[in-house]
C-alpha cells in the first residue's frame, strides 16, 4: 500500500511526466509491485481510474473511462 501512496505523490507532483497509453489517460507503474496507477487530469483535478494487477485484461480500466 506504501508503494501505490507513493506513486499517488509522484503523480500529484507532475502528472504530465507520466505517459499518455490511452486517448488522454496516463499510467504510472507501481514501483516493487507488478501494478498500475490509471489517471486523468480533469479541471486541475486528477481522477484515477484504476490501480491493476499489470497481467489483467487491458479493457478493465478503459471500461472505466
Amino acid at each position: 500500500m506504501e508503494c501505490v501512496r507513493s506513486a499517488f505523490a509522484k503523480v500529484f507532483l507532475n502528472y504530465e511526466h507520466y505517459p499518455i497509453v490511452h486517448e488522454s489517460i496516463r499510467r504510472i507503474l507501481v514501483r516493487q509491485f507488478p501494478y498500475a496507477v490509471f489517471f486523468k487530469e480533469i479541471d486541475d483535478v486528477i481522477v484515477v481510474f484504476a490501480v491493476l494487477h499489470c497481467t489483467r485484461e487491458p479493457r478493465t480500466w478503459r471500461a472505466r473511462t
